[in-house]
């Protein structure tokens, strides 16, 4: 699995590494020459080379590198940016480097293959200075067929939050020495990193509990289908969904569940709704009329979806709250998304009134913040995600160009993939349908979630490489996903 880290565990994993190492410098050595041997996988064939070298690590890790390529055949020329003329500067002058200062390299010699950005590291905390910002803007304006490889992180990217200070360097690579950077998993960091490769470097990191979304991840995840199975094997959903004034919400969540491989679906509504939101015979139907709340807590569901186009209304407020207190729902899982989420978020303490561990909390920005009591806290999103789940003891899938899945246990998950077939209305009601049915075939929540994630995302993926990204209906991603779950339950690596 690929492992992420925030800078903080980084530099935590780096000192408790040096504790037990012999010399400082034995992490630079071992990143540098994990670079040199990428390069030298990738352009057997030396040419022309550029390292620009900044005064922390990262420019340590690249000035290391030289002696190895020069050894290779490359011709290297060295920018050095405010530091020091120390060891590795000069190893790096013995070794054959030709050595410019910023003042005397205007623009990069169409002959460069390759561009090293080793300026700035993952302690990047502010706005880009004058002198450095040229160099940045030089960088960028490299020839069409020069790569620009960065150290661990594109000079001027936050490390945490994938902020970027005013300009940051537009890698066509990023080398990570180590573990992944969590601020290059979202915009705009993401855009400017380029392809993102981890490097293994000897850390140990057996106890970082967070790692990239794919398909070795997820594939162990998913519900066996025996053969001898029938339909009460896959379980019985009850999605709580749709209104006069959104009954797509639960059209395309019931769909997308009975799609994704649960054995009974149904839709609990109204009569007076039924006409709007019941569209696929599969489904059958809990009518809420007289007595919702007990047909509700019928103890056949095994799962629940609840809240895709709900309605805020006082009653349906009213119902809910008592619902899924620990009587009505009791340790059954839910799905709890979109009206479910902005109700819910009218209790300052909303998440005592769910057994803990067996809800899929579903908010995007605006239902986090409410849920987070009407201001969302400044914190980096992987930090953010991982307190909220742990605070609530629920898995939260928090939504955006990139979604992180994050347990109340420490784990997190996180799908760096910004897709624009996936911003229209009713792709979340998607996703919800197809998290609940992994709950009914017995899937835990982290689980559930992950699963649903993934193949929503490869799903998008699919589409907008052979139809584009305009026009895509959230309905569009249901009828693929038998497909896409045979296809992940088959894949071999």
């Amino acid at each position: 699995m690929t492992t992420v880290v925030t800078p903080h565990q980084m530099r935590q994993l780096e000192d408790d590494f040096l504790r037990t190492a012999q010399a400082n410098d034995v992490l630079i050595r071992r990143a540098a020459t994990a670079m040199v041997a990428y390069i030298a996988d990738h352009w057997p064939q030396p040419g022309h080379l550029l390292v620009c070298a900044g005064p922390g690590n990262n420019g340590a890790d690249a000035l290391a590198m030289i002696p190895a390529l020069v050894s290779l055949g490359w011709h290297v020329e060295l920018l050095v940016w405010r530091r020091a003329h120390d060891s590795w500067v000069e190893q790096a002058r013995r070794s054959g480097a030709v050595i410019y200062d910023q003042t005397s390299l205007k623009m990069v010699n169409p002959t460069v293959s390759i561009i090293i950005d080793g300026l700035l590291g993952i302690g990047v905390n502010r706005p880009i200075q004058t002198d450095l910002w040229d160099i940045i803007d030089m960088m960028n304006q490299r020839h069409a067929s020069t790569t620009c490889i960065s150290v661990d992180v594109p000079s001027g990217c936050n490390a945490s939050t994938g902020a970027t200070w005013g300009i940051s360097v537009r890698a066509d690579r990023t080398l990570s020495t180590g573990p992944i950077k969590s601020g290059l998993l979202h915009t705009p960091a993401l855009l400017h990193a380029g392809t993102i490769i981890a490097l293994d470097i000897g850390l140990p990191l057996h106890e970082i509990t967070t790692h990239l979304l794919t398909q070795r991840t997820v594939q162990p995840l998913l519900p066996p289908r025996p053969l001898d199975s029938y339909k009460g094997t896959f379980g019985t959903l009850c999605v709580w969904a749709g209104s006069d004034a959104y009954p797509g919400a639960a059209v395309l969540a019931t769909t997308a569940a009975a799609r994704s491989g649960a054995g009974v679906v149904s839709i609990a509504t109204t009569r007076a709704n039924v006409p709007l939101v019941w569209r696929q015979p599969e489904i059958t139907l809990t009518l809420l009329d007289d007595h919702p709340l007990t047909a509700l807590s019928a103890e056949h569901f095994d799962a629940y979806v609840i809240g895709p186009g709900l309605g805020r209304s006082v009653e349906t407020h009213a119902l809910l709250t008592t619902f899924i207190n620990k009587l009505h729902l009791r340790d059954r899982p839910c799905v709890l998304d979109a009206d479910a989420l902005t109700l819910l978020a009218r209790h300052p303490t909303w998440y005592n009134l769910i057994s803990p561990r067996r809800a899929v909390l579903t908010p995007h920005r605006g239902e986090l913040t409410r849920l987070c009591g009407g201001t969302l806290p400044d914190q980096p999103p992987l930090e953010l995600a991982r307190e909220c789940a742990t605070q609530w003891q629920q898995t939260l899938v928090m939504k955006g160009s990139t979604t992180i899945i994050a347990s109340p246990d420490g784990r997190a998950f996180i799908w760096p993939h910004p897709n624009p077939v996936l911003a229209t209305a009713g792709s979340g009601d998607v996703l919800a349908g197809i998290i609940g049915a992994m709950l009914a075939q017995g899937a835990e929540p982290f689980n559930a979630a992950s699963i649903g994630v993934y193949l929503q995302g490869t799903i998008a993926a699919s589409i907008a490489q052979t139809h584009g990204v305009t026009g895509i209906l959230a309905g569009d991603l249901v009828s693929t996903l038998p497909h896409a779950i045979h296809s992940l339950r088959t894949a071999i690596e």
